[in-house]
């Protein structure tokens, strides 16, 4: 059976705000469409691909609150392991997503969080990945 996870106590988010809105769908280049929001989700050790029970709460309340905006998200993809290795790839696969929208969509948002050993990879990545933005990034805690 399903935990109770309210996004108020289980998410752990930073925002990238850059210029206006940074967004686009989890896709390549060639077939990138801009959305008004991105959410870049990391979930939690030993939960299966994707953004996790967590994640998916945290995106179906943005969803609900947002009915006017199109939101879309990505799941970080990592081995969501239990050692530091694994942080490691999932604050690259991050980051590297992250540039992606920030390069396609400057009309656009991204936010971006974890659970558990995801919020550890939104931690490594934030600093880079707002390096590249070249904006601040701005911390939240629960939401």
């Amino acid at each position: 059976m399903g935990r109770n996870l309210s996004p108020a106590r289980c998410v752990f988010a930073f925002a990238v705000s850059l210029t206006s809105l940074i967004a686009a769908s989890p896709a390549t280049a060639d077939t990138f469409h801009c959305t008004d929001l991105e959410v870049a989700f990391a979930r939690g050790t030993d939960e299966p691909p994707g953004v996790g029970e967590p994640g998916q709460a945290f995106v179906t309340e943005l969803r609900k609150r947002l009915l006017d905006k199109r939101v879309n998200y990505y799941g970080v993809d990592y081995p969501a392991a239990r050692d530091i290795a694994s942080v490691r790839a999932g604050a690259a696969d991050l980051s590297a997503y992250v540039h992606e929208p920030v390069s396609h969509c400057p009309n656009s948002r991204i936010v971006i969080g974890g659970f558990s050993q995801g919020a550890a990879i939104v931690e490594a990545s934030s600093t880079s990945s707002a390096e590249r933005a070249q904006d601040s990034v701005g911390r939240g805690g629960e939401m």
